[in-house]
């Protein structure tokens, strides 16, 4: 039996022909391997933030002695500005290829305003790992940067950079 004839029965006897989902991959691999593209370069620059943020954080709360949570608030702006400059510069730049002042600093509000939500998330799984559970500051802001991934590539995606293609409107 070829490939293209199985079948993989779900719950409830609802079938999926594997046939169709390899025909429907290669006629949009194009567009399903830009939208993966565009998830690894958002990852890519986020670990790039996250390199900001652990540096930020520990310089102000070791060396220079602020409490952990002032110093996690100076290290997320300025993470967050660092991954501005490089969503725009490279994960996005297909979306907003001019780089107007007004329109790049209309886009950096939006990505800090839309941060704080995700910086809301960030604070509550740092403080409840550290506080909470006594991990050490800079293990509970690992784990909360990755709690704070998903909301934040959503946001980016669908507010910050939204495309002003119909087609794109889906997530990407």
């Amino acid at each position: 039996m070829a490939v293209d004839e199985r079948k993989i029965e779900f719950a409830n006897s609802h079938q999926l022909n594997v046939g169709y989902l390899r025909r429907f991959y290669l006629e949009h691999k194009s567009e399903v391997l830009r939208k993966v593209f565009r998830v690894v370069k958002f990852g890519l620059v986020g670990l790039s933030g996250v390199g900001v943020n652990i540096g930020i954080l520990w310089l102000f709360t070791d060396v220079v002695g602020f409490f952990y949570l002032l110093s996690a608030v100076i290290a997320h702006i300025l993470s967050v500005s660092n991954n501005f400059t490089w969503n725009q510069l490279w994960t996005f730049r297909d979306r907003n290829p001019k780089l107007i002042p007004s329109i790049l600093f209309k886009g950096w509000l939006k990505f800090q305003l839309s941060c704080l939500g995700v910086a809301i998330t960030y604070l509550s799984v740092l403080t409840l790992l550290t506080q909470v559970v006594g991990l050490h500051y800079i293990i509970s802001s690992l784990c909360a940067i990755v709690a704070a991934f998903p909301v934040n590539f959503l946001l980016s995606t669908l507010w910050v950079w939204k495309s002003s293609h119909k087609s794109e409107q889906t997530l990407n």
